[in-house]
């Protein structure tokens, strides 16, 4: 069955990360060594930068567990 509405990747990370933790983008950023620009392109766009290193699209995707 498809998913007509899914959630956006960039919302979840702040409704379930940022919020609950009252962190901004810009401290979020630096504890995770990335550019506050990185973590706040990944919030609009869903897509990580490249500074979250090769593996990060990867990252990003569900997979079912075996």
């Amino acid at each position: 069955m498809a998913m007509h509405n899914p959630p956006h990747p960039g919302g979840i990370v702040k409704r379930q990360c940022l919020e609950p933790l009252g962190l901004t983008v810009t401290r979020a950023a630096a504890g995770l060594g990335v550019t506050r620009q990185a973590l706040s392109e990944f919030g609009t766009t869903g897509s990580p930068n490249p500074s979250f290193g090769p593996d990060a699209r990867r990252g990003t995707r569900v997979t079912a567990p075996t």
